[in-house]
């Protein structure tokens, strides 16, 4: 997993994929592409804004290690691809900044003490070497909260009729009642620091526990179309409705800006 802001990121964990089930229906292999890829879709979507999976890391004997770098690097184009779909809620600028970034391999040698990095490169089509600037300590992380109340009616129809699935029907209509909150006028802990400005000059370290209250306010106009109603002239198949508090969290290094932490929170 990554954190970090437009700039520099730097690895905050390594996360262990789960052995097989005692069943003994789970994969044999050390490295497994589609047992894999599944973990890092699990692990993706629970994940709090300015946090990432970045790529994958290895820890086998060395001729495995060898080995495997041609189903590394399957996966590592995988979640290259799968990066701008991991948000509902997407920013041009900020996807562009994500893409850029490489997707890393870490192999760690269980019979020796030297690790190798790899990133894949433009093209898919092979794995580089990678140096990486050693630090003696990760960077602290500041927590942002927000919390966000929803209620959202959505209407469904089947696929075939709108040539689009009920997945992509609701995610659409989500973000008709997210978007707007682009435009809302925001505070954290209370003040309206320059979006220029960095974490590290706000008052305080937000924490789990504690994170920096991030508060956002609309104007009547702009939160009446937040809650858009009616529906179409064809009845729906199906009506969904959405009650609740969403709780947002992201994290953001000391050096990020302000607005680079507001960004992650809208992940």
């Amino acid at each position: 997993l990554a954190a970090g802001g437009k700039g520099a990121r730097f690895v905050a964990r390594l996360v262990p994929t789960p052995k097989p089930d005692d069943s003994g229906k789970g994969p044999k292999a050390e490295v497994d592409v589609g047992w894999m890829r599944a973990h890092v879709e699990a692990v993706q979507a629970m994940l709090p804004g300015g946090v990432s999976v970045c790529g994958v890391y290895v820890f086998a004997p060395s001729t495995t290690l060898s080995a495997s770098e041609s189903k590394v690097r399957s996966l590592l184009a995988g979640i290259k691809a799968r990066k701008s779909t991991w948000c509902i809620a997407t920013h041009d600028e900020g996807d562009a900044a994500d893409e850029s970034r490489p997707t890393v391999a870490l192999f760690l040698p269980s019979d020796a003490k030297q690790a190798s990095w790899k990133s894949l490169s433009s093209c898919g089509s092979r794995l580089s070497p990678l140096e990486p600037k050693l630090t003696h300590g990760a960077p602290q992380l500041h927590c942002f909260g927000a919390n966000w109340r929803v209620d959202a009616t959505l209407y469904l129809r089947p696929a075939a009729q709108v040539r689009k699935t009920q997945a992509e029907q609701m995610c659409e209509q989500i973000s008709a009642y997210a978007d707007p909150l682009a435009a809302a006028v925001t505070t954290i802990d209370g003040a309206m620091p320059a979006a220029s400005s960095t974490v590290s000059s706000m008052r305080g370290v937000g924490t789990l526990a504690a994170p920096h209250e991030v508060r956002l306010y609309l104007a009547p106009e702009k939160a009446a179309a937040a809650y858009p109603t009616g529906m179409a002239e064809d009845p729906p198949s199906l009506l969904v409705r959405i009650r609740g508090l969403v709780h947002g969290r992201a994290y953001a290094a000391a050096k990020d800006s302000v607005g680079e932490a507001l960004e992650a929170l809208s992940e």
